[in-house]
């Protein structure tokens, strides 16, 4: 199923509601809207961040209009061709990198001494 796909599934991962849960976040707000809550529903649903690319998925998905992007609409959808299938990883693959690299940025910007020593040692 592959790294990507498995977090964007599962809740689990790059989503400040899990990393809230397991004392890696201040709270579970989202990085990118400021949004309450980072869940895997938010992200696909309603994110301003992803709105570009969850146009293009719905695109791609051909998804009716007023049907909502749920985890048991887009699991349906998945499993009905290898196209939709490979849409919705690329969404995963696009989105939790992102993700990701945000998570990254903000922990540099928290603690760069801890990161301009590791740069020193490295040097050696």
């Amino acid at each position: 199923m592959g790294y990507h796909l498995s977090q964007m599934l599962t809740g689990y991962g790059s989503f400040s509601h899990y990393l809230f849960r397991i004392g890696k976040r201040q709270n579970e707000s989202c990085l990118h809207c400021d949004a309450e809550s980072d869940t895997v529903e938010h992200t696909i649903q309603e994110c301003l961040a992803w709105l570009e690319r969850r146009a293009l998925l719905r695109t791609q998905l051909e998804t009716p209009d007023g049907e909502a992007l749920t985890l048991e609409y887009l699991v349906g959808a998945i499993l009905e061709s290898e196209e939709r299938w490979s849409a919705f990883l690329q969404f995963a693959r696009d989105v939790i990198s992102d993700k990701e690299e945000e998570e990254r940025r903000r922990e540099r910007m928290l603690d760069p001494p801890a990161l301009q020593e590791e740069e020193e040692g490295d040097s050696e």
